[in-house]
């Protein structure tokens, strides 16, 4: 017998970490790359969700960003995502995470007053398609941003951050 696949989604944040050094008991899929934006995402999803992941992790946005997207193309596109996951996979359990805050010591081209916006605008979308939102930027938050100690270049975790992410997930990836 197989064991259930855990899917995760996303941008860079979620291509740079190694999920099974954190869960190693799990069977987790790394569909994670660097440069993402909400339309790439839509784009390759079939192949990323073909398996049917008993859950799927989504963490994506940021580069839109970035690329100056609208807060509302970001967020249709998320939605389309989610949309399409139900519809091919229909038992996955959905779990959308906010998008981190930035260093703005680092990072001037993306603004944590957008993200922000955009994060409850996350909040009211994964009520309404009843996924389960998991409030990450809460966590990095500190005086309005990501700490210092927790990346490397403003966006990107190190070994503290990622450390960091992983204990508050994962009472999601077991429950």
């Amino acid at each position: 017998m197989t064991r259930e696949i855990i899917a995760f989604l996303g941008d860079s944040l979620t291509d740079y970490i190694r999920f099974e050094r954190y869960f190693p008991e799990l069977n987790t899929r790394n569909y994670g790359v660097e440069g993402d934006t909400t339309q790439d995402l839509l784009d390759r999803l079939d192949s990323a969700i073909s398996e049917k992941p008993c859950k799927i992790f989504i963490l994506i946005g940021v580069n839109d960003v970035l690329a100056n997207l609208s807060p509302d193309d970001t967020l249709n596109n998320i939605r389309k995502i989610i949309s399409r996951i139900k519809n091919i996979s229909p038992e996955s359990k959905i779990y959308l995470e906010t998008l981190l805050p930035v260093n703005s010591d680092f990072i001037t081209r993306r603004s944590n007053k957008v993200i922000r916006s955009i994060n409850t605008r996350l909040a009211a979308l994964a009520q309404e398609t009843q996924c389960t939102l998991i409030d990450t930027y809460k966590i990095f938050d500190e005086d309005g941003g990501l700490p210092k100690k927790f990346t490397i270049d403003g966006i990107h975790l190190n070994n503290s951050g990622n450390n960091h992410w992983m204990e508050f997930l994962t009472q999601y990836v077991k429950e």
